[in-house]
């Protein structure tokens, strides 16, 4: 199994021959780009979608050092396929995986990614390196809604999980998505 940093690694050494304006924010940038988006949804009465695929619960347990480059491969070609330039990619703190922010959607394209993931691997003969996707085991979807006026709460407030499966925080971002620590 590789650590988050090897995963790190391997994917900023793929991303430049996919598409040169793919870009992945450092951590601290990226949760930097949340909060003002949450702050641009609230002012705007827009909402948003984040989505979070943590290294470590992706693929299967067992598989070899040298087949992850070609998972990677396959993962990003999909993920490039179905992100906007204008969706905000970044790496999660302590090398935990990538978060998207798909802006101004209620909601994401997050179940075509999923799916054309699964596919894509099937294709290539990798299909059974990916954890079963239909448990939601390696990755996390949440939306945003904009705060509504004259209500105290709603400013920046959390993100909501888009299924009741999924935990009631990200795990891959270390607790500012409430504008603390920032």
């Amino acid at each position: 199994m590789l650590s988050g940093s090897e995963h790190k690694a391997m994917i900023l050494e793929l991303v430049p021959r996919f598409r040169h304006e793919f870009h992945l924010y450092d951590p601290e940038v990226f949760e930097q780009r949340i909060h003002e988006e949450k702050l641009r949804a609230d002012h705007l009465g827009t909402s948003f979608v984040y989505f979070e695929l943590l290294f470590n619960d992706v693929f299967v347990d067992d598989i070899p050092r040298k087949e992850f480059r070609r998972l990677w491969e396959v993962v990003l070609a999909s993920l490039i396929r179905l992100v906007r330039g204008s969706d905000v990619k970044g790496f999660l703190a302590h090398d935990r995986g990538i978060g998207i922010l798909f802006l101004d959607c209620a909601e994401a394209p997050t179940v075509r990614l999923i799916e054309q993931v699964r596919e894509r691997l099937t294709r290539e003969g990798l299909g059974d390196k990916i954890r079963s996707y239909a448990s939601g085991e390696f990755y996390q979807i949440f939306g945003y809604a904009a705060a509504k006026p004259g209500d105290p709460a709603s400013k920046l407030g959390d993100l909501v999980p888009k299924s009741g499966d999924a935990p009631s925080k990200p795990k891959g971002l270390d607790g500012h998505l409430d504008g603390s620590g920032l």
